[in-house]
């Protein structure tokens, strides 16, 4: 999943866009359905994404959809206006599983630019919820989480606050496997320390975690040094510190590791690092564990995320 393009398939499924021309459902209803709209859309109709929404409500089979997608809605609104709308209409998606807020590319706009909000009341419309993503930070809200059955988590920002740190930290997801958080950079409102990441240290909250992600960093070197100490590496199947500003010193911490070796996946792809660390690194294959040491970056007096 990247912020060039759309998604092609979320929690399993395949992603199908909404217009009222073809029938989406001709195969069935085990699908994401994504609502999308336009700068021309937009321009025409304030309510363009509620408009195609609720179209899609009028077919019988959108009640038994598993997955919705939120593409990009007007841009000069926030997410509130589309949150009051799901929870509104809870009743009429009563197996929905899974929600992706955000699916909007940089071509769209810029992920900084995304005006998000408090989306906490989609958590007490959609408990059963399992699997979870968020495309973007400014003004985001996420507090109570409470999802009992939430196996995926994956916040994407350009700069993460500290507020939905610790409220993530602070959540009941008993059943969370996999948890992905983008850091970003103070440039673009990140205010996230080491000292907010202390709750993942052990995840003594996430029990069934095996995928933990801490990417996207401008401090991806002290992220490295604190998590390589972290008792909950002997829990995980792959860490991912990919996306960040990673050189050599972070990387030492990770290959001296007690724990390091307990991993099945090392996702350390966009890095600093010089070419004898990443010699180093991949040397980790041969205790069984898989690294990705890709897209080295040479720029050595500014590094971005």
């Amino acid at each position: 999943m990247t912020i060039s393009q759309h998604a092609n398939t979320f929690a399993g499924y395949p992603v199908v866009e909404w217009n009222l021309e073809d029938d989406i459902f001709a195969n069935g209803t085990e699908i994401a359905v994504a609502i999308r709209t336009d700068w021309g859309e937009n321009q025409k109709d304030n309510n363009a994404w509620i408009t195609k929404f609720e179209a899609l409500l009028q077919r019988e089979p959108a009640r038994q959809l598993p997955a919705l997608v939120v593409g990009m809605w007007h841009y000069e609104k926030t997410v509130k206006h589309i949150v009051e709308t799901l929870v509104a209409n809870q009743a009429r998606l009563p197996n929905l599983k899974a929600l992706f807020v955000g699916d909007i590319t940089y071509e769209e706009f810029e992920i900084s630019w995304i005006k998000q909000g408090d989306l906490a009341p989609l958590w007490a419309a959609f408990p059963d919820l399992e699997h979870l993503t968020i495309r973007g930070g400014d003004g985001l809200k996420i507090d109570p989480l409470h999802l009992p059955k939430l196996k995926s988590l994956r916040i994407e920002t350009g700069g993460l606050r500290r507020e939905i740190v610790q409220s993530v930290g602070e959540a009941q997801l008993p059943e969370l496997e996999s948890l992905v958080l983008w850091l970003g950079t103070d440039e673009y409102g990140a205010t996230t320390t080491i000292a907010d990441l202390a709750p993942f240290y052990d995840c003594a909250r996430l029990p069934k975690l095996k995928y933990l992600g801490l990417c996207d960093s401008d401090m991806a070197d002290a992220v490295a040094e604190f998590i390589a100490t972290a008792p909950v590496l002997q829990q995980l199947d792959v860490l991912d510190l990919s996306m960040g500003t990673l050189t050599d010193e972070g990387a030492l911490a990770l290959l001296t590791s007690p724990y390091i070796r307990h991993l099945k996946k090392l996702d350390l792809h966009h890095h600093y690092c010089s070419e004898a660390m990443v010699a180093k690194l991949d040397e980790l294959a041969q205790s069984g564990i898989e690294v990705d040491t890709t897209e080295p970056q040479t720029e050595r007096d500014w590094r971005f995320v």
